[in-house]
C-alpha cells in the first residue's frame, strides 16, 4: 500500500527576452507499506532438507514416502515480514539562457535535491525458516544493527552551448549531472541482499542537432551521447527474497547515438522513424565487470507512416502502420544467456474515420499484428527452499475499435 503527495511551483521570465530564466521548488512525500506472509509446506521443507542433509535425506526424494513419516512437522514453515518506508524529498532549481546573438546561446542550470528516507522493518520466522537462513529481526532494536535512515543530497548542474548556423538548424553541446537517491529493500530478508542500497550518480555528455528542412517538410534530429554511472542502481530477482531487490554496481558507462525524422512528402502523408544504438557495459561490478548492462539493447528502431484523405467535406479517412524492432538484451548483470529478452519485431495497424473538425473519430486497430511471441521477461532462481522461474511472452495479437468524441 502506498500514498503520496507532490507539488511543484515555478516562476519564469517572459519568453523572447535576451535573458530567459525559470526557477522553482519541488516537494514529494510518500508512505509505502509492504507485508509479506510466506508459508512453505511439508514437501518444500522435505526438498530443502534433502539438499542440506545429503545423502541421508536426498535418497528419500522421489520415493513417494510421506515427509511426515520422517518427523517433519505437520505445520508449514512461515515467515512474516512487515516493512514501511517513509520518503520526503525537497528540491530547488534555477535555469537561465542568455542569447549572445541570433546564432549563439548559453544555458546553465543548477538543482539541489535533499531526500530523506526512513525504514521500519521486522521479520518473524519460525525455527525451520531460521534454519533455512531467514532470521527473526526487528530493526527497532539497536542490537540488530539495521541501517534504517538515509539522507542523500546533491547539487546537480547542467550547462549547454547552442549554435544556429541557419534559421532552421540548431546544434548543441550539453553536459549534465543527475542522481537517484538510495533506498531500502522491503522484501524477505535472507542475509544475501542488504536491506539498503546507495545513491546513483550520473554524468552525461551529448552532442547533437535539431533541424526543420525542405520548407518544413522534413524534421531531422540526431545526437551522440556518453553517460557514466557511479554506484549504478541495479535490480535483480532473488528467489530467497521472493522478488526483485536493489543493489549497486560500482560503475558503468553507455555510449551511442540516436536519429529521428518526420517527413511530409505529399499532402496527407506522414512518414516517421528513429534508430538508436547503445554500447553499455559495467566497468566495475565484481565478477560482472565487462558485461553488458541489463535491459540495454544494442539496437532498436521504428518506422511508420500515416495517410489521411478527405472522404467528403465533413469527413476524413486515415490509415496508420508502424513497425518496431528491438535487439535482444540481457535481463541479468551476469549476462546469463538463459535470462534474455528475445529479439522482437512488432507491427501495429490502425485505420478509421473522423470529422473534418476533429471532434470525433472511429478507429479500428490491431497491435502485434503478426503475433511475435518473443519472450520479453524471464526471471527466477534455483534456490532449493523457494525455487521459482517465471517468464512472459509478448502480448498476443490484440484488436479493437475506439470511439472518441471531443466535447
Amino acid at each position: 500500500d502506498q500514498s503520496s503527495f507532490s507539488q511543484e511551483l515555478r516562476i519564469a521570465s517572459p519568453a523572447g527576452e535576451q535573458f530567459e530564466w525559470v526557477a522553482g521548488v519541488y516537494f514529494f512525500d510518500q508512505e509505502f507499506t509492504a507485508i509479506t506472509d510466506t508459508s512453505s509446506g511439508r514437501d518444500t521443507i522435505f526438498a530443502f532438507g534433502g539438499v542440506v542433509f545429503d545423502p541421508f535425506f536426498f535418497t528419500l526424494l522421489g520415493s513417494g514416502l510421506n515427509p511426515t513419516d520422517f518427523g517433519l512437522p505437520a505445520d508449514s514453515a512461515q515467515i512474516i515480514t512487515n516493512a514501511r518506508i517513509d520518503t520526503e524529498s525537497l528540491a530547488a532549481f534555477v535555469s537561465g539562457s542568455y542569447h549572445l546573438s541570433d546564432q549563439w546561446s548559453i544555458t546553465a542550470g543548477l538543482r539541489y535535491t535533499d531526500d530523506d528516507k526512513k525504514l521500519t522493518f521486522s521479520q518473524v520466522s519460525d525455527t525451520i525458516s531460521q534454519f533455512a537462513g531467514f532470521p527473526s529481526i526487528d530493526c527497532a532494536d539497536p542490537s540488530f544493527g539495521c541501517d534504517t535512515t538515509q539522507r542523500d543530497h546533491r547539487w546537480t548542474p547542467q550547462v549547454s552551448v547552442e549554435f544556429r548556423p541557419a534559421e532552421d538548424i540548431l546544434t548543441y553541446l550539453k553536459y549534465s549531472e543527475g542522481f537517484n537517491s538510495g533506498g531500502f529493500n522491503a522484501n524477505l530478508f535472507g542475509g544475501i541482499a542488504p536491506l539498503s542500497f546507495g545513491p546513483e550518480e550520473v554524468e552525461s555528455w551529448e552532442l547533437g542537432f535539431k533541424s526543420t528542412l525542405l520548407n518544413r517538410r522534413l524534421r531531422l534530429n540526431a545526437a551522440v551521447y556518453s553517460t557514466d554511472y557511479i554506484n549504478k542502481q541495479e535490480s535483480f530477482f532473488l528467489a530467497s527474497a521472493g522478488g526483485f531487490v536493489q543493489t549497486n554496481a560500482g560503475a558503468a558507462e553507455s555510449e551511442g547515438f540516436e536519429i529521428e525524422f518526420t517527413a511530409l512528402p505529399t499532402d496527407g502523408l506522414e512518414i516517421f522513424g528513429s534508430i538508436g544504438t547503445a554500447d553499455a557495459v559495467y566497468t566495475d561490478f565484481g565478477d560482472d565487470t565487462g558485461n553488458k548492462l541489463q535491459n540495454a539493447p544494442d539496437l532498436q528502431w521504428n518506422l511508420g507512416g500515416q495517410y489521411e484523405w478527405a472522404l467528403s467535406d465533413m469527413m476524413n479517412g486515415f490509415v496508420r502502420a508502424d513497425v518496431f524492432y528491438q535487439d535482444d538484451r540481457f535481463l541479468s548483470s551476469s549476462n546469463d544467456p538463459f535470462f534474455v529478452f528475445e529479439e522482437t519485431t512488432m507491427v501495429n495497424l490502425r485505420f478509421g474515420l473522423g470529422s473534418d473538425d476533429g471532434k470525433w473519430t472511429v478507429t479500428a486497430w490491431s497491435k502485434n499484428l503478426f503475433e511475435d511471441d518473443a519472450v520479453v521477461q524471464i526471471f527466477g532462481g534455483s534456490s532449493p527452499f523457494i525455487p521459482s522461474f517465471n517468464y512472459a511472452p509478448n502480448m498476443p495479437r490484440t484488436y479493437g475499435v475506439d470511439f472518441r468524441y471531443m466535447f
